[in-house]
């Protein structure tokens, strides 16, 4: 197949819509893209209408121009087979969580000694110095966490989940890009390297852009009189903790002559968050 990442062999054991997004990318611009699936298949291969089993739409477009081999990565021989796949490959790409990936012995430290020239790419929910390293992570908990869901409320003020795994699909380019320039600096040094994509931070990053595109919410109102401008936490934007452990908040001047000071209850503190019974379930597309 011909394009700029002609030549460049992934060995892919991505799942679900994020790591296939980034390697379908790959896949899209030349590269050899090897999926690595359990015997059972990706779990979303059932996803979308189809004509065979296991053989969905939805999987299927995120998953094109790739070639497929199942492997039972808990025996030890599939373990090796894999490995000595990697000896000939330009790029490791996974979303397992960090823990699961040491457990296999599938670490960065063991796919780099098979293979110092890898470029080694991992996406995970949170960054990998954090306290919530190993915590799962999937696109609804991204976009409850990051304050997404809060600002696409309802008409009541209650937070809603966009409809469709944009959270995903977006670190899934956010890591594409960095595999990218990570061949890049490989191309101009001879070095491969460690790449890591946390959902979080990537995905809080564009705050900037997506709360410009969107409405905020109106503040409580008082009586007409009362005209005051204030500085106060905007509802559903996420509180972060910086590199140094402080807490990063993101605000916004409201000047109305209807409006009062308030402090909205950040999503990530709301009743129930965590198991989803604050936030109606959403439909994937």
């Amino acid at each position: 197949m011909s394009g700029p990442l002609a030549g460049i062999r992934v060995v892919d054991l991505t799942s679900a819509v994020l790591g296939p997004v980034a390697t379908q990318i790959l896949g899209d611009m030349g590269a050899d893209v090897i999926k690595v699936e359990p015997p059972e298949g990706d779990s979303i291969r059932p996803l979308g209408p189809s004509r065979h089993p296991g053989m969905g739409a939805y999987f299927l477009n995120i998953n094109r121009n790739k070639k497929s081999v199942a492997l039972d990565l808990k025996r030890s021989a599939a373990r090796e087979a894999l490995l000595k796949l990697v000896e000939t490959a330009d790029v490791f790409v996974h979303n397992m969580r960090l823990a699961a990936a040491e457990r296999l012995g599938l670490d960065y430290q063991a796919v780099a000694g098979r293979n110092p020239r890898i470029v080694y790419a991992a996406a995970a929910g949170f960054r990998k110095d954090g306290v919530h390293r190993d915590r799962p992570s999937f696109d609804d908990v991204i976009q409850g966490e990051s304050g997404l869901a809060a600002l696409n409320g309802g008409p009541g003020g209650e937070p809603r989940y966009v409809p469709m795994a944009v959270c995903d699909k977006i670190c899934g380019y956010v890591l594409a890009s960095a595999i990218g320039m990570a061949l890049f600096h490989r191309e101009r040094t001879g070095e491969g390297q460690e790449v890591h994509v946390p959902m979080l931070r990537s995905f809080a990053q564009n705050w900037p852009k997506i709360s410009a595109s969107l409405p905020w919410r109106a503040a409580p109102t008082t009586s007409a009189s009362s005209m005051k401008s204030s500085s106060s936490v905007c509802a559903g934007v996420p509180q972060l903790n910086g590199a140094s452990g402080s807490t990063v908040s993101m605000s916004r001047t409201v000047s109305s002559p209807a409006s009062k000071a308030y402090s909205p209850t950040p999503i990530s503190t709301m009743p129930g968050f965590l198991n989803g019974s604050s936030i109606p379930p959403k439909g994937r597309c």
